[in-house]
């Protein structure tokens, strides 16, 4: 079988990039070709213990726990590349606002903690301000009493800074 055969080759590989690559490659094979996912999530956990900082990884494991519906998974990878971002400084703000979002969106369709969904909201807010899946967010949860006083603070910050005094 072939990932046999690709698993003695990276068993040999010659430095950390070549077993990277064959190991990519293997766990690309269990998803599409063999329709495992569970096995390409496997490979892609063991790659991400050997390379904690690829991205690639984070987003290979993020798909497929996307298609399984294994939610804890899917925040638990999206929390280390959140983590991967913060501490680079050539990090885009948009992109940080943009998986602060996802986070939110998961933990909201997922979870009953809304402290955690308003957080990563106003976190998405304080990357790049006035973003509009944030504030769309947070103007969907401002009905709950529970995080209410939190939300009303951010969005009159918001609502000020766009002069949007309709709101």
């Amino acid at each position: 079988m072939l990932i046999d055969v690709l698993k003695r080759k990276e068993s040999l590989g010659r430095n950390e990039e070549e077993k990277r690559e064959v190991l990519f490659r293997i766990g690309g094979i269990w998803r599409d070709q063999l329709n495992n996912n569970e096995e390409a999530a496997s490979v892609f956990q063991s790659l991400m213990e050997s390379f904690p900082m690829d991205r690639r990884v984070h987003q290979e494991l993020s798909a497929i726990y996307a298609i399984e519906g294994d939610h804890d998974g899917l925040l638990g990878v999206m929390g280390k590349e959140l983590a991967l971002m913060q501490e680079d400084l050539n990090a885009q703000p948009s992109e940080l606002a943009r998986l602060h979002c996802q986070i939110g969106e998961l933990l909201y369709a997922t979870t009953d903690r809304l402290d955690e969904v308003v957080l990563n909201y106003t976190s998405a807010l304080e990357s790049q301000p006035l973003y509009t899946k944030a504030v769309s967010g947070l103007e969907e949860l401002v009905s709950a009493e529970s995080v209410q006083p939190v939300i009303a603070e951010v969005l009159e910050g918001v609502y000020t800074a766009q002069e949007n005094w309709d709101r």
